[in-house]
């Protein structure tokens, strides 16, 4: 039960899924000017956890949502700025680790999403069903894909 502070300079939104004894956690932050993505598993005690850090150098990566298998596979899905509200969305499957290890991330669907948080679910073997917001305000519609992802 000790505070998870995990030194950053700023963070941004959070996604959280217990699976198979871990409590993932999944977050961007800034650390030397870099705003990247970040995982870790907050049972490992502060002072030995490794958080796996995965995106694109040089850009703004944000809203990342996390899902689990039945079977225990783990994946995540997350926006990566192209410019003010506009966003390509990316997803990856990840391993347990500390660090946990991150597959190669791949774009989604060639659409670009505003800046509403993604969703992500397991829908059957190796089916996932990724949703997001398009459009302009106030004229949103959903998107949503069904995709298989490679595992890491």
């Amino acid at each position: 039960p000790e505070l998870g502070v995990e030194g950053l300079l700023s963070s941004a939104g959070a996604s959280v899924l217990a699976a198979d004894g871990a409590v993932w956690v999944a977050f961007s932050g800034l650390i030397a000017s870099e705003i990247n993505l970040r995982l870790v598993d907050a049972t490992v005690p502060l002072a030995s956890r490794t958080a796996a850090v995965w995106g694109d150098r040089g850009r703004v990566e944000s809203a990342p949502r996390l899902a689990v298998a039945p079977d225990g596979a783990l994946a995540a899905v997350w926006f990566r700025n192209v410019s003010g509200f506009t966003n390509e969305v990316y997803a990856a499957r990840f391993s347990a680790g500390n660090p946990p290890t991150v597959a190669a991330p791949i774009r989604v669907d060639p659409r670009t999403a505003p800046a509403y948080q993604p969703a992500l679910t397991h829908v059957d073997g190796d089916y996932w069903f990724m949703a997001f917001a398009e459009g302009d305000s106030p004229n949103f519609s959903l998107a949503g894909r069904f995709m298989t992802l490679p595992a890491p």
